[in-house]
């Protein structure tokens, strides 16, 4: 079936688009009024009225409101997951590492200033006396793979809280020593355990998320408190060796481990992606 010249023209008569008028004939017709006119707020009312789809709203609290097509004419931005601190949240995490080994590392050496007191009470050979202490390097030694595997899957505060209860709760006992047996136990196992824990396995293992260009000063300054911690707390253990006895001590000490570690740790957290950050404080 063909079609003739007249069928054709006349169909074209009939889809003939109406004639897009030129900028100079549309220049005054308030449908075509120049972006610009609304936003600078000379709009008349009478076009606000005849064109309201075509207003731009100069209220922000009206940006929620819906155009025509049903979307959102400035859609909200989402809020950032990030908290806002005056500092890296990541050398907050130092500072606590520095309090953790001053404190943690520190109470374990401190058997030192045991060892000639627990031999005057009870006469023991120096050499079993001693094992105890070497006890607690054969009991980390087993320790430090869990302690790894245990902190990739669980993150850093289990595995240091962990620590400080061990190392707590060891000391506290300590002071209830009467046989060999006990002492290898608290001041070996439990103390030497827990600072496998809570020391330079447990720290690095975590500061090392946070930190990329700093991470060696970042480590640096977290290890340090070793050296202040050994220049302030030995000497009062010291101290009160001498005036109330070493179970005293062990007692004094297994409070401040876990009265100062335990809620200082719940701060941690193992990547500064679960804070919204990124590694160095970088944006």
């Amino acid at each position: 079936m063909g079609f003739s010249g007249e069928d054709t023209i006349g169909s074209m008569d009939c889809c003939r688009l109406t004639e897009i008028p030129r900028i100079d004939e549309r220049a005054d017709d308030p449908a075509y009024l120049p972006l610009e006119r609304w936003h600078a707020g000379r709009t008349r009312e009478a076009d606000r009225g005849k064109h309201p789809t075509f207003c731009v709203r100069r209220n922000p609290a009206q940006s929620r409101r819906m155009m025509n097509d049903g979307l959102p004419l400035n859609p909200p931005v989402a809020p950032s997951r990030g908290i806002r601190l005056p500092l890296f949240y990541g050398w907050i995490l130092v500072a606590i590492a520095f309090v953790t080994m001053a404190v943690g590392v520190n109470a374990r050496t401190s058997f030192s200033l045991l060892f000639p007191a627990i031999l005057d009470e009870f006469g023991w050979d120096r050499g079993m006396t001693a094992g105890a202490f070497s006890f607690g390097f054969l009991v980390s030694a087993v320790v430090t793979p869990l302690v790894g595997r245990l902190m990739d899957l669980r993150g850093p505060r289990p595995v240091i809280e962990l620590g400080v209860v061990s190392m707590g709760v060891g000391l506290l006992l300590a002071s209830f020593v009467r046989h060999p047996w006990q002492l290898y136990l608290t001041l070996g196992a439990l103390t030497g355990g827990g600072v496998n824990c809570l020391a330079y396995t447990g720290q690095s293992l975590y500061l090392t998320n946070w930190f990329v260009r700093r991470r060696g000063l970042a480590l640096s300054i977290a290890f340090s408190g070793v050296g202040i911690g050994s220049i302030t707390i030995l000497p009062w253990q010291g101290w009160i060796i001498e005036t109330a006895g070493w179970r005293s001590a062990c007692v004094w000490l297994g409070i401040l481990v876990l009265a100062l570690l335990g809620p200082l740790n719940l701060l941690l957290k193992s990547r500064p992606e679960d804070l919204g950050l990124a590694p160095d404080g970088m944006v």
